[in-house]
């Protein structure tokens, strides 16, 4: 009998992903190596194998600095700090499932690891004439600047590129 390819390829669930940690954890704390992102089973040490949940509810740190966390607000993953945050300036990760109020260290977040986000930002197209002069060529210069300046914010939102 002639094995599958599909039973030749699958490997298990998608429960628990194995990352190599990129620095201390304890089981329970949250960890992100490039996009993975996911919270650690057990205690581990920088360099070793962890197994982590990279999807669910979890209960993590959140910026408390004033920052008060609605239901349903989208949570970055600031990697320097190690916490939860609403500014997009690090990797996405998922939603508030409940609030957190601004004095808060924690939130509970519904972490997933394949969100849909495709923000749909209207972006008219330059309608500058050609720069035939010196003032054309500014006007030019300032509408470029400021649709990809639109361009790129979309794009940080979205979770693809980082500041």
């Amino acid at each position: 009998m002639t094995t599958s390819s599909f039973t030749s390829a699958y490997r298990g669930p998608a429960g628990v992903i194995n990352i190599v940690a990129p620095y201390n954890r304890l089981g329970g704390e949250a960890l992100k190596v490039g996009s993975f992102f996911g919270v650690a089973t057990r205690d581990v040490t920088s360099g070793d194998m962890v197994p982590a949940i990279p999807e669910g509810l979890f209960i993590l740190p959140k910026n408390a600095v004033a920052t008060a966390m609605a239901q349903g607000v989208k949570l970055y993953w600031d990697d320097t700090n190690k916490r939860l945050d609403t500014l997009p300036v690090g990797l996405f990760v998922g939603v508030a499932e409940t609030a957190a109020g601004a004095t808060d260290t924690t939130v509970r977040a519904y972490i997933d690891p394949c969100p849909v986000l495709v923000p749909q930002v209207a972006v008219a197209d330059v309608a500058t004439a050609d720069a035939t002069d010196l003032a054309s060529a500014e006007a030019l210069a300032n509408a470029l600047k400021v649709k990809v300046n639109a361009l790129l914010a979309s794009l940080r939102l979205s979770g693809s590129i980082v500041p």
